[in-house]
């Protein structure tokens, strides 16, 4: 009887050596369900997968971003040279002594006199992207007072900071003057009146013009420039934070000078002015030129050199 099982036994294939993995159909002692571990045999004939890979979503993100990077910088570069130009004149009637207030995000202003004598007369050209609107420009005039403000500029990253408005202001030659730019150079001549003219970015030249006090020519970076005559009496102030201060002035001009500058050289015709060299860069220089000065002129630089002339 034992040898009969033992045979049995050895005939038995390997799927039947092993068994059924399944534990339901296992069969215990007299017939009794029961639970055998599963085997540990592979078949070599099979062939193991490797476990997938984990995809990173997040690198099609950074993928997408830098596509649309450079999309957008062939786009600002093609559209760089492509600007629309609009020009627009306004004119108004004005008595003896007008006033013009201008505020100018980006772009140059130039002031010069002609016309009547009596009339103002403002032309704002206009420079913007073909994808882009034309700056606006609010205008409004309240007795002898002129304004001209720009309002917008084109934010958008198609305009690539390319989108200014140049003015061309014709005014008679006695005005007073208040003119700012954010970015941009401002050139006046020919006119006589107080004036405060300032830039963040750019340069001020002023011939030819008388000033009367008080008047400022500041600039925070950019030269200040100024050739022409000022009142008896009154402040005037040619500042600039980076860049040279030049002032020229009637050879019989009287009043007192403060001139400083932290790095730069300070240079002057005139010999009432007593100008004093730090140890090592800058200088300052005070004195009161020609009888009784009442007027007083102070030239400002922090980076660049100060030159006082006679006219």
């Amino acid at each position: 009887m034992e040898n009969q099982q033992f045979e049995n036994q050895e005939w038995q294939t390997p799927q039947q050596h092993y068994g059924n993995t399944d534990p339901r159909e296992q069969q215990g002692p007299q017939g009794q369900q029961g639970y055998y571990p599963q085997s540990m045999y592979v078949d070599p004939r099979e062939k193991i997968q490797p476990a997938p890979r984990r995809r990173r979503p997040w690198l099609w993100v950074v993928a997408a971003i830098v596509i649309i990077a450079l999309l957008a910088g062939g786009i600002q570069s093609g559209l760089r040279n492509v600007v629309n130009t609009s020009s627009e004149t306004h004119t108004y009637s004005v008595s003896t002594l007008p006033t013009l207030v201008l505020n100018d995000n980006t772009g140059t202003v130039t002031i010069h006199t002609g016309g009547t004598g009596s009339q103002v007369t403002i032309q704002a050209t206009k420079h913007f992207q073909s994808f882009g609107s034309a700056p606006a420009v609010q205008y409004s005039q309240s007795g002898d007072t002129i304004n001209a403000t720009v309002k917008n500029q084109n934010d958008s990253f198609l305009s690539f900071g390319s989108d200014n408005v140049d003015f061309n202001v014709t005014i008679p030659a006695n005005a007073n003057l208040d003119v700012h730019t954010d970015t941009g150079t401002i050139n006046v001549t020919g006119v006589s009146g107080t004036m405060a003219l300032t830039t963040d970015t750019g340069s001020i030249t002023a011939n030819e013009d008388t000033l009367s006090g008080p008047s400022t020519l500041k600039s925070d970076t950019g030269s200040v420039t100024f050739a022409g005559s000022i009142g008896t009496s009154g402040s005037y102030q040619f500042l600039t934070d980076t860049g040279s201060v030049n002032a020229t002035l009637a050879a019989n001009a009287s009043f007192h000078v403060d001139a400083s500058t932290d790095t730069g050289s300070i240079n002057s015709d005139f010999t009432e002015v007593n100008v004093q060299k730090q140890d090592f860069t800058g200088g300052t220089a005070h004195g009161d030129v020609g009888s009784n000065p009442n007027a007083t002129v102070t030239l400002k630089t922090n980076t660049g050199s100060i030159n006082l002339h006679k006219g």
